[in-house]
């Protein structure tokens, strides 16, 4: 039996309901009901998204999530944001840094 632990690195804000969370693979992870004391590690997505139409353990394909794991693994922001044509990162240290976005054709 192959047992893979997935680790939630990326909390994405949806448009409506609670959020939802991906792994480093943008494998989305089943709803969490509950969250450990001092919080869920990695980075929060706060561009809000459409609840995601596929079952848990399935890639989601949203090209702002999958831009905003690239940029998670680059630069371990705690909070990001997508804004048209550059992202809002907010560092550990509270520094705000801006990238700018790719084309999302």
């Amino acid at each position: 039996m192959d047992l893979r632990f997935r680790t939630p690195v990326l909390q994405v804000t949806l448009v409506q309901g609670p959020p939802r969370w991906v792994d480093e693979q943008g494998i989305l992870l089943p709803p969490l009901n509950s969250y450990p004391s001092g919080g869920m590690p990695g980075a929060v997505l706060r561009t809000p998204r459409l609840p995601p139409d596929i079952p848990a353990g399935r890639q989601w394909e949203d090209p702002i999530v999958l831009q905003a794991l690239a940029l998670v693994q680059a630069y371990q922001p705690r909070q990001l944001e997508y804004r048209q044509q550059h992202w809002e990162l907010i560092l550990a240290d509270g520094r705000i840094l801006h990238v700018a976005a790719r084309t999302l054709d």
